[in-house]
């Protein structure tokens, strides 16, 4: 699912802030009695229009259909926060004269499923909307860390990313901006390789034995000074790097019962 705090990270990529000036200006009075503010229901509009690659020259009632449709299933909104967050927008647009009353309230009396069959039938594009799955907050306010789920590819499914992202989110609220980024693309590349591991298994489901977690550690220890070494870094390099990705280990992957230390384990880390 797509969150209103990763829409809100990536920020508009659509509307031009002209016309998200010009939307607020005319409609101030929109807002006195609505559930969600102007700005947080313009930044989902702008989502599925980027997501859907549709550049808004000229609306209509299905553009709007195709809306909830968006909020239902990318969002998990319920069908009533659907249309409720939709005759928000509505009103907006019935403010700045862009579509009549009458024009408007066709997408509000069409069923859920014609909905969102309408924003199924606009090939919402899968990599905008990994983009913004991919955005978490860290502890620093509106710093924001980008997780390479893309290079994951078709190892990871729709409820591996669920699961992850949960992890993540939970895991980078206590980080740092550059403390985070560093982690991400480490836990990306254990991740790729348990995956590759166990690929008929969804990345939740995968809870290894000690001595296969030991034997999951050994060979990333390995790989890791096999590639410091090919780059032309000299053994404290790959010390170090080896300290971060057993700060990795220890506090992603076996804080979240995903390996499990043995002494053999435990002994390949550098915890100091």
């Amino acid at each position: 699912m797509v969150t209103l705090g990763q829409i809100q990270m990536r920020g508009f990529s659509t509307l031009s802030p002209k016309g998200i000036k010009d939307w607020l200006k005319h409609c101030a009075t929109c807002e006195k009695t609505a559930q969600w503010s102007m700005l947080e229901v313009l930044a989902m509009f702008d989502a599925y229009l980027t997501i859907t690659e549709f550049t808004p020259t000229t609306l209509c009632s299905d553009d709007f259909a195709g809306l909830r449709g968006f909020l239902s299933t990318e969002m998990g909104f319920s069908e009533k926060a659907s249309k409720g967050i939709t005759s928000q927008l509505c009103k907006m647009i019935i403010a700045i004269d862009i579509l009549s009353k009458e024009k408007i309230s066709l997408a509000l009396k069409k069923p859920a499923l014609e909905c969102n069959e309408k924003y199924a039938a606009r090939q919402p594009s899968k990599s905008q909307l990994l983009i913004y799955k991919s955005l978490f907050p860290t502890m620093e306010p509106g710093r924001v860390v980008y997780v390479d789920f893309a290079s994951l590819g078709s190892a990871l499914n729709e409820s591996s990313l669920q699961f992850l992202s949960r992890l993540l989110s939970k895991y980078f609220a206590s980080l740092n901006i550059e403390h985070a980024e560093t982690d991400a693309g480490l836990i990306i590349a254990l991740t790729q390789g348990l995956l590759h591991q166990n690929p008929s298994l969804d990345f939740g489901d995968i809870s290894l034995s000690m001595a296969k977690s030991t034997s999951f550690i050994s060979g990333a220890r390995i790989h890791a000074e096999w590639q410091m070494h090919n780059a032309g870094y000299f053994r404290g390099d790959a010390y170090e790097n080896w300290k971060l990705i057993s700060g990795v280990i220890l506090n992603f992957f076996v804080a979240n019962n995903i390996l499990h230390l043995s002494k053999a384990g435990r002994q390949l880390l550098v915890t100091d």
